[in-house]
């Protein structure tokens, strides 16, 4: 099993509504990419250690395999930005 941690940081300008759509979409991934076995998505209550980071994401793969086909050309920066409108 591989694990692939995402660190969010959105704009402060972005409404909550729409942060709450953009995750609620990236829990999607497990449907849309083969090899996924989990998403889980939530705010980061590390406080004062975040960087400024307030929601993560935490992926469970079968293989490498996934991760890479997950994170080439940026595939999950593409399924925000797709939510943004």
């Amino acid at each position: 099993m591989f694990t692939h941690v995402v660190l969010l940081k959105p704009k402060d300008k972005i409404p909550q509504a729409k942060i709450v759509a953009v995750l609620e979409h990236l829990k999607t991934l497990q449907q849309v990419i083969p090899g996924i076995v989990s998403v889980q998505v939530g705010e980061n209550l590390s406080g004062p250690n975040s960087q400024g980071y307030t929601y993560g994401m935490v992926i469970q793969c079968i293989s490498a395999a996934a991760i890479n086909y997950l994170t080439c050309g940026k595939r999950i920066s593409s399924l925000v930005h797709t939510t943004k409108n």
